[in-house]
């Protein structure tokens, strides 16, 4: 199972890896020294590493799958059930200006650009409509059709 845990965190190092470096905004910073490490926020700082900070401090059963029903491959097998885990990451950036001053628009930068739900959110014209009786802030007005 860790080698299974282990790949995920490869895998997900890897995409956040590439989107940043396709980023035109990021591709500066990690076409160049900036990396996405499995290193805790203290292990990059210590190391001198920029670049952002993919740390697994949770693993956690999933109760909501882990009743699931066996799977009979055989009529006198059934296959071994698998433990269902979720995984939480802190992402952390570890940024450092020119002159070692934190460089917080890059960081924020960089934890908007994690979310995929954020890369497009400049196409959307209007916000979702409130789930609840009480809305502090109004819907933006759509754009003329043009």
């Amino acid at each position: 199972m860790f080698t299974h845990i282990r790949a995920a965190s490869l895998t997900l190092q890897g995409v956040l890896q590439r989107s940043f470096v396709a980023d035109p905004d990021l591709k500066a910073l990690f076409g160049g020294s900036a990396i996405v490490s499995l290193a805790t926020p203290d292990g990059m700082e210590a190391a001198g590493e920029i670049g952002l900070s993919m740390w697994l401090y949770r693993l956690i059963r999933d109760e909501q799958t882990l009743n699931r029903q066996r799977r009979r491959i055989a009529p006198n097998q059934i296959r071994r059930q698998s433990l269902p885990v979720r995984l939480h990451y802190l992402m952390t950036p570890i940024i450092t200006g020119a002159s070692n001053i934190p460089a917080p628009e890059a960081e924020q930068l960089i934890i908007g650009r994690i979310d995929p739900r954020q890369r497009n959110a400049h196409r959307y014209t209007e916000l979702p409509p409130c789930a609840s009786a009480v809305c502090d802030v109004p819907p933006l007005p759509s754009p003329p059709i043009p």
